[in-house]
C-alpha cells in the first residue's frame, strides 16, 4: 500500500538558489525572518549555563568556572565599595606626651661669673622689666613616650633658638598630686656660646666666647595652680603647635669664667684672656607666671 501523501500541485514552481553548489531551501533566502546570530546569547539554562556557551560546545567545567570567576570578581568589588577609607585607630596620648610651644619670657640676667659683663648674654637680650614685648620667645618641644605613658617620658628641642639642642633627655614628675609644686621637670649641661656684646680686645676685632659647663634646669608645672598666674604670649603672636597651660621655669647657669677667641673668616684664633668673676654665677632665668 502506497504512504498517504497528499497530491503535488502540479502547478506549484519550486525556486533553486546556489549556496557551495548545493541546492538551498527558499525559507533560508536573505530577506527571510531570522534572528541575528547573538539572539540566545543571554538565555540562560536551569544551572546557570549559557545558551552560548552550549552552543559553542564549551565543556561544562568551563562554564563553571566563568561562573565562578565571575562571582569572585563581583565579590571583590563589592569588599572594595564597602572598605573605610581609614580604618586605623589610634589610642589618645595622655598629657604631657605631644608637641609643645613654650612661651617664655626674660625675667633675669646676671654676669658674676665673668669679670667681663659684655661676655655673658641672655637671649633674646631684652629683660621684661624693660620691655615684655621684646623679652617674649617661644621654644618648640617635644615630649615622647616609648609605652604612650608618663613612666617614661623623655624631651626633645626641634626648634633651637637660644638653647642648645637636646633629643631625648629623661623627663621626670616631681612632686606628683601637690597642685602647688608638681611638675615634669629635666636638666643637662652644655657649652654656651656667646657673641659679646661690645669690644673684649681694644681693637674690636670679632670674637666667641665659651662657657663649657652651662646647666640648663626646667620645670615644667603640671597644674593650673603651679607657679603661680600665667601669663600668655604678647597679642598678636601666633603659632602652629598647642602653647603649654601652665606655668613653666627654665634657668641657665655656669659658674665658671669664659674661653674666648678672636674669630677671624670664620674661624677662631688667638685665645683672648678674660679673667673670670670674684665669685658667683652667671645666669637667664625665663619665666611665664610672676611677672606683675
Amino acid at each position: 500500500m502506497a504512504p498517504d501523501v497528499p497530491p503535488r500541485n502540479p502547478n506549484r514552481v519550486v525556486k533553486q538558489v546556489r549556496f557551495f553548489g548545493l541546492p538551498f531551501p527558499t525559507w533560508a533566502k536573505a530577506d527571510a525572518d531570522v534572528p541575528p546570530p547573538d539572539a540566545y546569547d543571554t538565555i540562560v539554562g536551569p544551572r546557570g549555563e549559557k545558551f552560548a556557551d552550549v552552543r559553542q560546545n564549551k565543556p561544562k567545567d568551563l562554564i563553571a568556572q566563568g561562573k565562578r570567576r565571575r562571582k569572585m570578581i563581583c565579590f571583590g568589588v563589592s569588599v572594595s565599595e564597602s572598605a573605610p577609607s581609614d580604618s586605623s585607630t589610634t589610642d589618645p596620648q595622655p598629657f604631657p606626651i605631644g608637641t609643645w610651644s613654650i612661651p617664655t619670657y626674660l625675667t633675669t640676667q646676671s654676669t658674676l661669673c665673668t669679670s667681663n659683663s659684655a661676655t655673658w648674654r641672655c637671649y633674646p637680650y631684652t629683660t621684661y622689666t624693660t620691655s615684655p614685648q621684646s623679652a617674649f620667645n617661644t621654644l618648640l618641644w617635644r615630649i615622647t613616650s616609648l609605652t604612650n605613658s608618663t613612666l617614661d617620658l623623655q624631651i626633645s628641642n626641634t626648634n633651637p633658638t637660644f638653647s642648645y639642642p637636646f633629643v631625648g633627655v629623661p623627663l621626670s614628675l616631681d612632686n606628683p598630686g601637690d597642685v602647688d609644686s608638681s611638675a615634669f621637670t629635666f636638666s643637662f649641661t652644655y657649652r654656651k656660646q656667646v657673641v659679646p656684646d661690645g669690644d673684649i680686645t681694644g681693637d674690636n676685632a670679632a670674637t666667641r666666647c665659651y662657657y663649657n659647663n652651662t646647666v640648663v634646669s626646667v620645670r615644667l608645672y603640671s597644674d593650673s595652680q603651679g607657679g603661680g598666674t600665667v601669663t600668655g604670649p604678647p597679642v598678636g603672636t601666633t603659632n602652629s603647635s598647642v602653647y603649654w597651660p601652665y606655668a613653666i621655669g627654665y634657668v641657665e647657669t655656669s659658674s665658671g669664667g669664659p674661653e674666648c677667641y678672636r674669630y677671624v673668616d670664620g674661624q677662631e684664633t688667638d685665645a683672648v684672656d678674660v679673667p673670670a668673676g670674684m665669685g658667683g654665677e652667671c645666669g637667664c632665668e625665663y619665666a611665664n607666671y610672676g611677672l606683675g
